[in-house]
């Protein structure tokens, strides 16, 4: 009886020992760092194992006692505890190389999109780099920024551009290649690598990620039209390291965001065009603070039904120094915001809006001035003193004076700026919606806000006689605001053809070159008494 207990506990401790020998060699395989001590471990339970069946053969040689009954117990536990300690080291092991991969991916991934952040794109730009030069070829970087993603946000809230980027990201996915790394390295801005992709190459995969955003995204039922501007660069050419090429490539995209462009592969030239923006701002500094250099035009807008002036917009110009020509506000109104000069900018419009109205009230010329304001204007508490100053220095009547805000800025920080535009309303200011049509307002802003007018965008008006389309939008809108009890202006009223059109549509007010373009003051005057338009009375 005795032999056999013995012989149960012998083949117990052998199969627990055979047994751990699986995980063992799991384990050397999967941890290279310890892999020759856990071959050693392997031998040792080889050499167990040999102890193992010598002692059974020796039980068997001779007559056995109690000793050899607890010899043959403690074997079997410990080719348990062997089998154990190794099974649940290989589970360990697995387990810690699992989180320390689920951390990695975290580090390394954007949370939201799971794609590559902008650590990982850098290792993968590295590597590319390495394999490029070993196999002499080229490859390509590509950044997406999207064009006015802060107002979507604004608009429909954070939870809903989350949403969007989502929904961006598998249309990315889809347009390039198998081999092409999408990454997500900013809030609004995404990045594709193109191994093997030289300029041709580079040209044909902007375009076709250029289509691939002319579907609109459908958010709540609701289809959202996205536009994206893009920068590359492209390597050896414009770099030999990953965070060059990245700078490179922002460089080109920021280009690409000012020039309107589809895409924009990055140059020398361009840095001389960021070197150019420095000092662009910097001479902007200047003039602002002297206010010197700047220049008021007007532009006349007037009554459809019988070519009665109405009123002129405000439209500033930049006399350079150094530079010949006359600077319109898209060339300098962005810099002007980024540097931030845009309320110190509005402030001497106003200034000379306010002169120049006066003027004409003492030469009986009752001529409103239409003004345009920024959206850190709406967010400026000393516009309203500023403003009241002015009319009481002044002695004019606020009806004398139109401040034009676009859809866009009626939703930044709706609390401060709608509180701004109040409190110009109760100084008997009244406001008109720029570029309508454009931004992603809520058309109960209009009942909300104390607009007067709305001004449809020019995009729409220039193409109305072609485009059924925008002539559908053009009409609506204007029964729109007739339903709403706001005039219509249209800007960019170009030709005869159009303004009989906009005449024919029930439109009120016309703007645009066809009536007569941006001139100084005494100009815009001697050409409206030339080409027979009546002057309001004082």
């Amino acid at each position: 009886m005795t032999i056999l207990l013995i012989t149960a506990l012998l083949i117990v401790g052998v199969t627990g020992l055979m047994a751990s020998i699986i995980p063992v060699q799991k384990t050397a395989a999967e941890d290279p760092l310890n892999r020759r001590y856990w071959q050693v471990l392997g031998l040792l339970i080889l050499f167990f194992i040999c102890g193992y069946f010598i002692f059974m053969f020796n039980v068997f040689s001779r007559q056995v006692g109690s000793l050899d009954l607890i010899v043959a117990m403690i074997l079997a536990g410990g080719g348990v505890f062997v089998v154990l300690v190794t099974r649940v080291s290989y589970i360990t092991i697995g387990d810690i190389k699992k989180i320390t991969a689920l951390e990695r991916h975290r580090s390394l991934h954007d949370p939201l999109t799971d794609l590559p952040n902008r650590t990982l794109l850098l290792e993968n730009i590295d590597s590319t780099i390495n394999t490029s030069d070993r196999e002499v070829c080229s490859f390509a970087l590509v950044i997406i920024d999207l064009d006015h993603f802060k107002e979507v946000n604004d608009a429909l809230g954070p939870h809903y551009g989350d949403y969007l980027l989502q929904l961006i990201t598998p249309r990315l996915c889809q347009t390039v290649r198998g081999s092409d790394t999408v990454a997500r390295i900013g809030g609004d801005e995404f990045a594709i690598l193109l191994p093997g992709v030289d300029r041709e190459g580079l040209i044909a995969a902007c375009r076709k990620l250029k289509d691939a955003f002319i579907s609109p995204f459908a958010i709540e039922g609701h289809s959202l039209t996205i536009n994206i501007s893009m920068g590359a660069a492209v390597y050896p050419e414009n770099g030999r390291e990953g965070e060059l090429l990245m700078q490179r490539a922002e460089i080109a995209m920021y280009s690409c965001k000012t020039s309107g462009q589809a895409f924009v592969i990055y140059s020398g030239r361009h840095d001389a065009f960021t070197f150019d923006n420095l000092m662009m701002v910097n001479r902007l500094r200047e003039d602002v603070k002297k206010h010197k250099a700047f220049e008021i035009y007007y532009q006349p807008k007037v009554r459809s039904s019988d070519h009665t002036l109405v009123g002129v917009e405000a439209l500033i110009r930049w006399h350079m120094a150094g530079n010949n020509k006359v600077i319109l506000p898209g060339e300098f109104i962005d810099l002007a915001e980024q540097g931030g000069l845009i309320c110190n900018l509005s402030r001497m419009v106003l200034e000379y809006t306010f002169a120049q109205e006066a003027q004409w009230q003492t030469a009986g010329i009752d001529l409103p001035i239409s003004v345009n304001l920024s959206v850190r204007d709406l967010r400026n508490p000393e516009l309203v003193v500023l403003v009241r100053q002015l009319l009481e220095q002044s002695n004019l009547r606020p009806e004398n004076f139109l401040f034009e805000i676009t859809e866009r800025s009626m939703i930044h920080e709706k609390d401060n700026t709608h509180r701004i535009i109040y409190e110009l309303h109760k100084l008997g200011l009244s406001f008109s919606i720029d570029d309508f049509g454009t931004g992603y307002s809520s058309l109960s802003l209009l009942k909300q806000l104390p607009v007067k007018e709305i001004k449809i965008d020019k995009s729409f008006i220039l193409d109305m006689l072609v485009d059924n389309d925008d002539r559908a939008i053009v009409n609506s809108t204007i029964n729109l605001a007739a339903n709403l009890g706001l005039q219509v202006v249209a800007e960019g009223v170009e030709n005869s053809s159009l303004a009989e059109a906009l005449e024919e549509s029930g439109c009120d007010i016309l703007q645009g070159y066809f009536i007569c373009p941006p001139l100084p003051a005494d100009e815009m005057i001697a050409h409206c008494l030339e080409h027979g338009l009546m002057l309001p009375a004082a």
